[in-house]
């Protein structure tokens, strides 16, 4: 059965039990030659708030890894890592390098 259009078809082309409820037209869900730029804009609003919920997504995951931070370096200021070959005392780097070698062999 072929449904019927709501106005002429060439206007509006939306079926009829969507003819009340559509609040955009068809040219702007599907892009025609006739497509417009200032259809395509993004809202501010949109732009921020898709990447704040993408980072509360992974807020798990960075925090684990802002503990890492904080644990490498009390361990390099407080718990005094040294080099195992001369014994002299270790810089940031050979920290952070012995703390990711160790996380990963105990986890």
């Amino acid at each position: 059965m072929m449904q019927r259009f709501a106005g002429t078809p060439g206007k509006s082309g939306i079926p009829m039990p969507y003819a009340g409820v559509a609040r955009y037209s068809v040219r702007w869900i599907l892009p025609t030659k006739r497509f417009r730029a200032a259809e395509a804009r993004i809202a501010p609003r949109d732009a921020v708030q898709k990447p704040r919920g993408f980072l509360w997504h992974l807020r798990g995951i960075l925090e684990i890894l802002l503990l890492f931070l904080i644990l490498s370096i009390a361990m390099y200021l407080v718990g005094g890592t040294v080099n195992a070959s001369m014994r002299p005392r270790s810089s940031m780097s050979q920290t952070f390098y012995f703390c990711a070698g160790t996380a990963l062999t105990i986890g």
